[in-house]
């Protein structure tokens, strides 16, 4: 594996998708799992996570539910096209898909200020509703990518 594919696979190693409830209702998160799942020298890592996901809250308008799921997902992306280079590296954040239900599509809309997603896409020429959502959704999955690519190339340097 290449030094951008195996950073992202340690990283995205570090996310987890976890399950609470509150006031009767279950719900998800991504999370950054905690310092005392792993030995002490690991703790490195998520200083790591918590810098990305810092780093991609302050340079992005999204809700903190995004910035957790996009930076996983953009991690998951990089670990699994296991790059050689940058190049390759940005075709496969290209990959990134939006979500395929228009639900999920206007729920993430309704989050915090991703709607200013939808208004950088409006001009675009999309045909209908559902392709302008899809499109703001994968420009913001795009964003965070770029800053997660970032990051890591830092990290190597």
């Amino acid at each position: 594996m290449g030094p951008i594919g195996s950073k992202a696979a340690v990283l995205a190693a570090m996310f987890e998708v976890k399950e609470f409830e509150r006031d009767g209702e279950k719900f998800t998160r991504t999370i950054i799992k905690r310092d005392y799942e792993y030995p002490q020298p690991e703790s490195k890592l998520h200083k790591a996570c918590v810098d990305l996901t810092f780093r991609v809250s302050q340079a992005t308008s999204l809700d903190s539910d995004s910035v957790y799921d996009f930076t996983s997902e953009a991690l998951e992306k990089l670990a699994e096209a296991d790059p050689k280079d940058s190049d390759e590296a940005q075709d496969a954040l290209c990959e990134i898909e939006p979500d395929i239900y228009t639900g999920d599509l206007t729920a993430w809309l309704n989050k915090y200020n991703n709607v200013y997603y939808l208004n950088d896409v409006m001009e675009s020429g999309a045909k209908d509703g559902f392709q302008a959502l899809a499109w703001a959704q994968t420009a913001a999955k795009r964003e965070v990518g770029e800053i997660v690519l970032s990051y890591i190339v830092e990290l190597l340097d």
